[in-house]
């Protein structure tokens, strides 16, 4: 018997969440009673954060003040989609001899010219603005579906990933060994997302998933926290509790891929109630569980069905409730009530 798939998107969520409510009326999930009829018997239940697509957003900048005869340079490298959505590295060389005369801005435009002709001919697909402070540069960022690139064999010149946030004081980073939560506090949390994948270090001798905060580690985001702003992270081990440490992240220029993303992509509608929206955040859940079909309605003549839903977790109250729809649906699947007590929850 085939299985059906099911998509539903649920942009916002309302405080009545906890009991698993969908807004405008209707159950987002029940689970099977003890005799086995009629509703239906769930099998597993999936909860995972959403794959961020986060774009790359490079400066490349002389090392020092322009000087003429000197020649700049840097290797661009991007794996992008052809015609036949085959991903093929590519692989472009961008070089400038500075002339007699040359300044900062000159040698800027002359660079942002280079890297807009490969965008114009197809060939690139990022954008590139030109940087003319400083000793002038150009910044090349990835654009949505074309998210990775990167800037190698700099000649004369630096190469910074854009994308730095740095921990407001030197008590912001704290982990857990218990839990593996880690948190690291950011002066603000704009541009940040769930999802997003970070490169994480931090001052103390203390590992996390085997890495020193000298080596640094990539963690994904789990949640974004309020007052003060914070960023968290679930890891899979810590050596020691880590507290009042200074801790740095980077985010990570990466690609959204599955399900989730396909549909993001297509700005599609496979669902029941509303459309992905492209600047949402969502966690996605899957529901894998067995409708009662046939004569009797029964589970045992169960088709099998797996429904995903997409939780947009952005956009203060609605986020919170969407998370504490999340932890319901752990409870469903572990079989506790909604206070998350050792009960069946039956027909929640």
């Amino acid at each position: 018997m085939s299985k059906a798939n099911i998509n539903i998107v649920l942009n916002t969520v309302a405080a009545s969440g906890a009991d698993l409510t969908r807004p405008g009326g209707g159950r987002v999930l029940v689970t099977g009673d003890s005799k086995g009829f009629l509703r239906p018997k769930v099998k597993s239940i999936t909860v995972k954060p959403f794959i961020v697509e986060t774009l790359a957003d490079i400066d490349v900048t002389a090392t020092s003040s322009p000087a003429a005869a000197t020649t700049y340079g840097f290797l661009i490298e991007q794996a992008a989609s052809d015609s036949q959505m085959n991903k093929l590295p590519k692989k472009f060389t961008v070089q400038y001899l500075a002339p007699v005369g040359v300044t900062a801005a000159i040698l800027g435009a002359a660079f942002t010219a280079q890297v807009q002709a490969l965008i114009d001919s197809g060939e690139l697909q990022a954008t590139a603005t030109v940087i003319t402070g400083g000793n002038g540069g150009v910044t090349i960022a990835g654009v949505a579906g074309a998210s990775l690139i990167k800037v190698t064999q700099p000649i004369a010149m630096t190469v910074a990933n854009g994308y730095t946030v740095v921990a407001s004081t030197a008590t912001d980073f704290a982990a857990v060994a218990a839990t593996g939560v880690v948190t690291v506090e950011v002066a603000a949390t704009t541009g940040l997302a769930v999802g997003q994948l970070h490169y994480v270090t931090w001052t103390g001798a203390e590992t996390i998933n085997g890495k020193t905060g000298t080596q640094g580690v990539i963690l994904r985001v789990s949640a974004i926290l309020s007052g003060p702003a914070r960023v968290q992270y679930i890891a899979t081990s810590v050596s020691a509790n880590i507290t009042g440490e200074d801790g740095t992240l980077q985010r990570v220029a990466s690609e959204a891929v599955g399900l989730g993303a396909d549909i993001v992509a297509e700005r599609g509608y496979l669902g029941q109630n509303a459309d992905i929206v492209a600047a949402n955040v969502y966690h996605e859940v899957v529901v894998d569980y067995l409708e009662p079909t046939g004569s009797t309605m029964t589970q045992e003549d169960g088709a099998p069905i797996e429904k995903h839903y997409f939780l947009s977790t952005t956009g203060g109250s609605n986020a919170a409730n969407a998370l504490d729809l999340l932890t319901q649906f752990g409870y469903v699947d572990a079989y506790l009530n909604a206070a998350g007590n050792a009960a069946d929850p039956l027909l929640m």
